[in-house]
C-alpha cells in the first residue's frame, strides 16, 4: 500500500483534512481553477472525493458519484476498522457518518451535491467487484463517445 493511500484512508488523516476543508477559502483554493489551487490533474487521473465533479473539476470527462445508503457505509467503515485491528462500534461510526454527510451537504461552500453530468452508482447491494465492472464499462463507453466526436 501507498504512503499516500494509507494516509487518506486513516481516520486521523480524514478527520483533518475535514476540519480544514470547511474553511470557504480552503474550498475555493482547492479548485483546479489555476487560482493558487493545485494544477488540474493530467489525463486519465481518478480522483476521490466529496466535491471534486462540481468544485475541483467540473470539466472531467467522466463523472462518478459512487453511494450507498449510511447503515451500509457504517458496516463496511466498521469491517474495515476492526481489519485493521481497530476498535468500532456500529453505532458510533453510523453517528459519525450521519454527521459528516450533514456537515458537508449543508455548508456553504461547495456543498455535497451530484454533478449534473455524474453517473450514479448505489453500491448498497453491489459488492466490489460489481461496482469495478460498471466503472471501467462507464469509463469505456465514454473514451468511445470522445473518440468518435474527434
Amino acid at each position: 500500500m501507498s504512503r499516500i493511500t494509507s494516509v487518506s484512508r486513516n481516520g486521523d488523516g480524514r478527520t483533518a483534512i475535514a476540519w480544514r476543508r470547511r474553511l470557504p477559502s480552503s474550498r475555493a483554493m482547492s479548485a483546479c481553477s489555476g487560482s493558487g489551487g493545485p494544477p488540474a490533474p493530467a489525463r486519465g487521473a481518478v480522483l476521490d472525493g466529496r466535491d471534486i465533479g462540481t468544485v475541483v473539476c467540473p470539466g472531467a470527462d467522466v463523472k462518478l458519484f459512487i453511494t450507498a445508503s449510511t447503515e451500509t457505509r457504517a458496516a463496511r467503515r466498521v469491517k474495515e476498522l476492526r481489519e485493521q485491528g481497530a476498535p468500532a462500534i456500529y453505532e458510533d461510526v453510523l453517528q459519525d457518518l450521519n454527521e459528516r454527510d450533514a456537515r458537508d451537504t449543508e455548508r456553504r461552500a461547495a456543498p455535497l451535491t451530484v454533478a449534473h453530468d455524474a453517473h450514479i452508482i448505489d453500491t448498497t447491494t453491489l459488492d466490489a467487484d460489481v461496482v469495478f465492472e460498471r466503472v471501467c464499462a462507464l469509463v469505456a463507453r465514454a473514451l468511445e463517445e470522445k473518440e468518435w466526436q474527434q
